[in-house]
């Protein structure tokens, strides 16, 4: 599988800042390229946005690590 689609069940309203503004986000879609996997918000049609971030492969054990340290901290406070 290249893609993977995640959709967002939680609240509160989420918003991602693309290339024509800021827009609702409702999940994210992840795809995977030669070296690198690719992250995309999904916006309220569930379309992918007009913005991305492309994380090399030797780097996504790093990111998920701080992804979940700040939501940790973010779930204790």
């Amino acid at each position: 599988m290249n893609r993977e689609i995640i959709r967002y069940t939680s609240e509160p309203e989420k918003q991602s800042l693309g290339r024509n503004g800021y827009f609702r986000t409702t999940g994210a879609e992840i795809s995977r390229g030669p070296g690198y996997v690719t992250l995309m918000p999904l916006t309220s049609k569930g379309e992918p946005g007009r913005c991305e971030i492309a994380v090399p492969l030797d780097d996504i054990k790093t990111l998920a690590q701080a992804l979940i340290r700040i939501a940790e901290q973010a779930q204790s406070t």
